[in-house]
């Protein structure tokens, strides 16, 4: 639309020229908010997951991230956790792996999570790949890697390639070691963004643009949130949409016109419909945000990974928490599992409220862990002893008003 000239408008007896470009862009303003409001209408519903195949390379077995390419289609890059090579592999939207590449002058310590995005040259796309994980908060320093997207086709037979160029990008946190599993790109400010995971309020980490390859950064503490054990998330290539998980459930907010990330991380999340996996760490939007993809490691006991999607939904309702079951308490961790000592219980409230937990065995014989109690929101834990169970599966019950949450475990004597 082209906004030049002027025009002139008829107020009563008198006449006033208005300049045209503002009257256009006022109307290209009203138009974008009216489309961004439709838009969120419709963000806060996907449908069930589809299964969209194995992945069909036993190379690729700890698959800890997960990043939908923009510029190669239906093309998804992903890497494996601690321990292997410095490489990623790209792979089709239905879990075909067409390709291994290598990352010259990587190592991988603990890579945990994958994103793509803009960088420091226009027009190119870039792969940044965080070695942000710690389990035993040991490590000073994390790093990212940033290298430029290599052309792939979905249809190329399996390749093996070396990439050059690698920047990395190194950090402290602000407040003391941490551990991590992800990595997120603001398409808006080309700001990075890493959470932490094992915090019972787990804490949000600001890398602000344009991040230096020479010297070591200190990140920004953003903000906490009463989320605990997050694995994985993505921001929506149009930036607007957030996506956090852990191991059960799916976290979603949305982003206003012009909000900044901190303030739309204060808002209470969605929880959006999710399939819990073997072990899922892994979370991306599809290229268009049409919908995410999820991806699991391999687990000990080799259930295979499979890549599944979740479309947005073709309804135009929107959902508060309260729209779906179980939106307000998550057991979000039993750990160890199994174990023959003694389990840490970590579960999560949305809102405040009177809350129980029983643990009951498999002929429905019930314990009393924690009777009926106020609780403010936020991540809670409490400890179980093995002394009072004997060998066997249990299922902890976690009851907030209306909402009930179970979760499975397994006591090894």
């Amino acid at each position: 639309m082209n906004c030049k000239g002027l025009i002139t408008v008829d107020v009563g007896r008198h006449k006033e020229e208005c300049s045209l470009n503002i009257i256009c862009c006022t109307m290209k303003w009203v138009l974008s908010v009216m489309l961004f409001a439709v838009a969120m209408a419709s963000a806060q519903r996907f449908d069930e997951r589809s299964d969209k195949g194995t992945i069909d390379n036993n190379v690729l077995d700890e698959a800890s991230g997960i990043a939908a390419s923009h510029t190669n289609a239906n093309i998804l890059w992903t890497h494996n956790d601690s321990g292997d090579k410095p490489r990623l592999f790209a792979m089709t939207y239905d879990a075909h792996v067409v390709g291994e590449y290598a990352i010259e002058g990587a190592t991988n310590r603990d890579w945990e999570d994958i994103c793509i995005g803009v960088g420091p040259k226009d027009g190119i796309q870039y792969i940044y790949v965080g070695e942000i994980g710690d389990n035993d908060a040991v490590y000073d320093t994390k790093s990212i890697y940033r290298i430029p997207e290599p052309t792939v086709s979905d249809e190329q037979n399996f390749t093996q390639q070396n990439i050059s160029g690698a920047e990395k990008i190194t950090f402290v946190y602000p407040d003391g070691k941490r551990d991590a599993e992800t990595l997120m790109l603001d398409p808006i400010t080309k700001d990075l963004y890493i959470v932490s995971k094992r915090e019972d309020s787990v804490r949000v980490y600001r890398l602000p643009y344009p991040q230096s390859t020479t010297s070591v950064i200190t990140a920004e503490y953003v903000v906490s949130l009463p989320l605990t054990y997050i694995v994985a998330g993505d921001i929506s290539p149009d930036g607007r949409e957030i996506l956090l998980k852990n191991y059960t459930n799916v976290y979603y907010f949305t982003r206003g016109y012009k909000q900044p990330l901190k303030s739309a991380f204060t808002q209470q999340p969605v929880i959006i419909p999710y399939e819990q996996e073997p072990q899922g760490e892994a979370i991306c939007f599809d290229a268009k945000g049409d919908g995410f993809f999820t991806t699991s490691e391999t687990t000990p006991l080799k259930i295979p990974a499979h890549v599944y999607y979740y479309s947005r939904a073709t309804d135009m309702g929107v959902l508060s928490p309260t729209d779906y079951n179980d939106r307000n308490v998550n057991i979000d961790a039993i750990y160890p599992n199994p174990s023959y000592k003694d389990f840490t219980i970590k579960f999560s409230l949305l809102k405040e409220g009177k809350v129980s937990l029983d643990v009951a065995d498999v002929k429905g014989n019930t314990i009393s862990l924690m009777a009926e109690r106020p609780l403010q929101s936020g991540s809670h834990s409490v400890q179980l002893s093995t002394s009072m169970l004997s060998s066997g599966t249990y299922s902890a019950k976690l009851k907030l008003g209306k909402n009930i949450v179970h979760k499975e475990f397994l006591v090894v004597k």
